[in-house]
């Protein structure tokens, strides 16, 4: 039977409770009404337990349940060890609540000013795109689709599109003119109008911020 790695993560810690409890397989074994060679199974992964068991087992251990089943979160590895929640009267369990929480407030907190981040970057980007579409006269209506959408991603998604058409207007507007000009097929629009008003580096900043090249 092939081991489940949650399984082996609590057998291990199991074993170094247990060696802190100053217990041999066999002495955590009778306390818990089981043989030697169930707790070897148990502490080697190759046995899963239920919640009713790991309440008896932390009892036997001296620990909260939690500890059994779920560990020390690798983030505060540094600051507490299996052998702070043993025989613990509460403070250890609470100061490590109390980080916990602050890990998972600072990660909420991060993953907000990402979001931020993101839209701000999006709203730069619209306003670029804008400008182009003023100054190509784009019909109002179109535009108000972009206002009356749900959310930036989805006013930033239509004047994308609507930009992304009129390049391709402005591409047959050349091919009609001379229909034996390749170089139609390549032609943007979009960034003449950005490179005539000095504005294609800042757009190009931007566009690298949302879409960051991966150097692995």
């Amino acid at each position: 039977m092939k081991k489940n790695e949650n399984s082996i993560e609590i057998g291990k810690r199991i074993r170094e409770l247990r060696k802190l409890n100053r217990l041999t397989q066999t002495e955590l074994g009778n306390n818990l009404k089981l043989t030697k060679q169930t707790i070897s199974k148990y502490e080697n992964g190759d046995r899963s337990f239920s919640n009713e068991f790991s309440s008896r087992l932390a009892n036997a251990l001296h620990v909260p349940t939690w500890l059994i089943t779920d560990g020390i979160d690798n983030r505060l590895a540094d600051k507490f060890s299996l052998k702070d929640f043993i025989n613990d009267d509460g403070s250890s369990s609470g100061k490590y609540n109390q980080e916990l929480l602050k890990l998972t407030n600072n990660h909420i907190y991060q993953s907000s000013e990402k979001i931020k981040s993101h839209q701000q970057t999006l709203i730069d980007l619209a306003k670029y795109e804008l400008e182009y579409l003023s100054y190509c006269d784009m019909n109002n209506l179109y535009l108000l689709q972009a206002q009356n959408a749900s959310d930036i991603e989805n006013v930033a998604m239509i004047i994308n599109k609507l930009v992304a058409n009129h390049i391709q207007l402005a591409q047959l507007e050349k091919i009609k003119k001379d229909p034996n000009d390749k170089s139609a097929f390549k032609y943007n629009d979009f960034i003449n109008f950005l490179e005539e008003s000095g504005k294609l580096k800042e757009y190009s900043k931007l566009i690298s911020k949302l879409h960051p090249k991966n150097d692995n």
